[in-house]
């Protein structure tokens, strides 16, 4: 048999990061091309799935997201698909964005929003450093992590003064970059030397910290921690049992004197930051976390676990604990009464985030996220022989009549495009960029398309495919990968979900969320809207747009004419409380409603929260002023913001993937479905991060592609490190 006899036809259904990655995997792997055949059937006519952008031709050429994206610097496994893609793009060095590290700049500010009545920025500038993530360097163990956290309550106690009293001096706002650099310090060296004697050094230093004050605690504690990670199986359990018991009485401690550093925004920040460092701590070693990972603390909510293990009111309600729900969607049906997010998955997104970064805690895109991330990858796939059929609705799968595979993929035809291959980019100052809406001139129906104003991205639109067809196992494809979100599932693969009890599982206990964006182009820079703390990125903010970044770097890449357009571009976004139920896709108007409620909550946000992070935008009467959005067609008053974008993400495969409590032990993995020929990719599967990303849904293509053909050898952060 010859080699081409033997390649296997891989399908992907959906061409969001995760189906990519798939993509990107298998045709990394040696000799791929002697073995696969690779085709992606995108919906419309874009590839990005939830991270898609679009270019609005009509104004000027401006950006348009679907939310809020900043990539996190521990993103190990996105950063080395997208710096393996610039580096094989190969563009001219005098060609825009023409290496990653010039498609990716550092931000090192991170502000978390304090609800004091005003409200009250607290901003952090994190050290940056000469790393880069995707390097291949490993991620460090979870024992170094927490090492490092006690590293850094013991050099924030210094920071506060000789006797370790808090109220003895005041930081300074941002906090001193000596306390937040702890977080990343090396493990001493010394203590990787082989354990000696380890039971009688539990009994001395419980015994010297008996009565001694916070710092011989911390230190012992410290001493303790750093020898778990060499303890011998007998001694693991009494090591652990002195380190509780050590930050027990330390939690007493400060508990006695929490009340003296209300008045000082600056000591309650550092006393919040203790405290969390201090209950997280002792929950990782007396939950078994460190054992067996943060998964075994999935049954508790994030906030209900730090309140468990002695974590202040104050704390648990503060900035920096509201972030880690903000920054992903983390309300059940949208509403801000409902925070549910899975304790260990929470506290693993904090740790990866603020202590396993490379280079900066988040890297922004310095055009959008279509431009910077899936032109790029679009064509280095094109170039390696990855096939992309744009317009292309996945319908309904059908089993083979023994149950254990696919044997049939029903495919809708939505558009017919008249060149026989779709050509989806444009340029823009000469960079290749995906429209906001299809290249109508391509399409056999583009003039009624652009008439009747079809979203093709949209089930509710009232259109039918004009065309069906049908893919058969054995002469179409051999292996199919489910690369669209977790929601559309329910639709077209009803029927694996209705024979495994396994698909059922997961289908109800993973949940999704449906959010909202808008995007505010200014007539002023930050510094004249009253934001001094420089660019960042802001959430804990009031509801529903509670997350904010100034996106003013990507201003060169729009086309505005010269001499003209904003000074700044700010991007909001934020869960979307629901109205109901998903309306059947027959309720054509059911997407213009639920805009028509994104625009009226931006309009409420504005006149509401604005001025609480832009304080100098506001008019004579100390209202906002409408006068500093930037709108061409000169609009006046609130009907400036007619000009700005908004969008609520309601589509099923634009819902948010959420990770509520014990939701994550009912997902799949991208290679253990049930189902012979049937593997998945997404930020949706089983992956060993588990909440929705970019670096997640990168991990889960990866899976699929390592499933399959055993390629890449290793995934990043798949374990906690334990």
């Amino acid at each position: 048999m010859t080699g081409e006899a033997q390649k296997q036809k891989v399908v992907i259904l959906g061409g969001g990061m995760g189906g990519l990655s798939a993509a990107f995997g298998i045709t990394e792997s040696p000799d791929w091309q002697d073995h696969f055949d690779v085709t992606v059937y995108q919906l419309g006519w874009r590839l990005g799935g939830k991270g898609a952008s679009g270019r609005n031709a009509s104004k000027m050429q401006r950006i348009e997201e679907h939310g809020l994206h900043v990539w996190g610097g521990f993103y190990e496994n996105a950063f080395r698909v997208i710096r393996a893609a610039y580096a094989e793009l190969g563009r001219p060095p005098t060609a825009p964005l023409a290496t990653w590290d010039a498609a990716f700049k550092p931000n090192v500010m991170v502000s978390w929003m304090e609800d004091l009545d005003p409200w009250l920025a607290w901003n952090n500038r994190f050290p940056q450093y000469e790393s880069t993530p995707g390097d291949g360097t490993p991620m460090p163990s979870l024992w170094e992590g927490v090492l490092r956290v006690i590293e850094w309550i013991i050099q924030t106690y210094f920071d506060d003064g000789a006797d370790g009293d808090p109220s003895a001096t005041e930081t300074q706002d941002p906090l001193p970059e000596s306390v937040l650099q702890a977080l990343a310090l090396p493990v001493d060296p010394a203590f990787a030397e082989r354990r000696s004697g380890l039971s009688a050094d539990v009994h001395e230093w419980i015994e010297t910290a008996e009565h001694q004050g916070e710092h011989e605690l911390l230190l012992a504690a410290y001493k303790l921690m750093s020898r778990v990670g060499l303890a011998s199986s007998e001694d693991t359990g009494e090591v652990h049992h002195a380190l509780v018991g050590l930050l027990d009485k330390l939690q007493v401690i400060r508990e006695s004197r929490a009340s003296s550093v209300e008045q000082s925004p600056n000591l309650r920040r550092t006393e919040i930051l203790i405290n969390l460092g201090i209950a997280e701590v002792k929950g990782i070693v007396s939950d078994g976390v460190l054992l067996h990972g943060f998964d075994v603390i999935n049954g508790m909510d994030l906030a209900a676990w730090f309140t468990k293990h002695g974590a202040s009111q104050a704390a648990v309600e503060s900035g920096v604990v509201r972030g880690a729900y903000d920054f992903i969607f983390a309300y059940e049906d949208g509403d801000p009464a409902k925070p549910l997010l899975e304790a260990g998955t929470g506290l693993r997104m904090i740790f990866r985030l603020i202590m396993w970064y490379k280079g900066a805690i988040f890297w922004k895109m310095q055009a959008g996220m279509g431009d910077t991330v899936f032109t790029p990858l679009y064509q280095v796939l094109k170039e390696r022989g990855v096939i992309f059929k744009f317009f292309q609705e996945a319908q309904s799968l059908t089993l083979s009549e023994d149950k254990k595979s696919v044997a049939t993929i029903e495919i809708g035809e939505q558009a017919t495009v008249t060149s026989g291959e779709y050509q989806p980019l444009v340029s823009v100052k000469d960079l290749e960029c995906w429209p906001s809406e299809p290249l109508y001139d391509q399409l056999a129906q583009g003039d009624e398309l652009k008439r009747e104003g079809i979203d093709l991205e949209s089930p509710w639109a009232p259109w039918n495919p004009v065309a069906s067809y049908e893919l058969e196992v054995g002469t179409d494809f051999d292996i199919v990968v489910l690369a669209t979100s977790l929601a559309p599932i329910a639709d077209y693969a009803r029927s694996l979900v209705d024979e495994s009890l396994a698909w059922q599982k997961m289908m109800g206990d993973v949940k999704t969320v449906q959010t909202q964006a808008f995007q505010l182009w200014m007539n002023a820079d930050l510094e004249a809207l009253g934001w001094t703390a420089g660019p960042t990125v802001l959430t804990g903010y009031a509801h529903p747009y509670e997350t904010w970044a100034d996106m003013s770097q990507v201003i060169p890449r729009e086309e505005w004419p010269s001499g003209e357009g904003p000074s700044s571009i700010a991007y909001f976004c934020g869960a979307m409380p629901a109205t109901g139920p998903i309306p059947p896709f027959s309720d054509h108007g059911f997407p213009a409603k639920q805009t028509a409620l994104a625009k009226q909550d931006a309009l409420e946000w504005v006149s509401s929260n604005i001025l609480g992070i832009w304080p100098l935008s506001h008019d004579t009467n100390g209202e906002f002023d409408w006068s500093l959005v930037d709108d061409p067609g000169g609009g006046v008053g609130q009907s400036r913001f007619d000009s700005q974008y908004w969008r609520a993400n309601v589509a099923p495969a634009e819902r948010y993937v959420l990770s509520v409590p014990s939701s994550t032990a009912s997902k799949l993995t991208a290679g253990q479905t049930g189902f012979e020929n049937v593997f998945l990719a997404g930020d949706w599967v089983r992956n060993g991060l588990d909440f929705g990303c970019i670096e997640s849904a990168t991990m889960g293509g990866l899976q699929a592609s390592q499933a399959i053909c055993g390629y890449p050898k290793e995934i990043v952060g798949e374990h906690d490190g334990v």
